[in-house]
């Protein structure tokens, strides 16, 4: 059968805002990925655009705290579906995963590639 790049491109664009919906299909579940978080922690403030999270660290260290943008992230919330920036709130234990580099300062900043909000 002959596809029309025309039909095709129809098709994509239904199949894509019928994802992009989520509740079309079911809830959109999100896989972990396989390596180590780059922050673990708890959320100490949220304002929109970036979250500072508080780490944990050993007893008589300082623990570090992380200022993380959150604005191209996909974030997984406990129940494993996919999640928005607004369901990040101050007290949640949450796993980060990064893209790009550390910006040296205190609290040190952060892009957020992945986002997992833990039970």
């Amino acid at each position: 059968m002959f596809l029309t790049t025309r039909g095709f491109g129809l098709s994509a664009l239904v199949l894509f805002a019928a994802n992009g919906c989520g509740d079309v299909f079911g809830p959109i579940t999100l896989e972990l990925p396989r390596v180590a978080a780059t922050v673990t922690g708890t959320v100490a403030a949220h304002d929109g655009e970036r979250v500072l999270v508080q780490g944990t660290a050993d007893p008589g260290t300082q623990m570090p705290r992380t200022w993380v943008a959150t604005s191209n992230a996909a974030i997984r919330r406990a129940d494993g579906r996919a999640g928005h920036a607004r369901d990040l709130a101050v007290g949640q234990s949450v796993r980060i995963w990064t893209v790009g580099g550390e910006q040296r300062s205190y609290p040190s900043r952060v892009t957020a590639k992945f986002i997992a909000i833990d039970p």
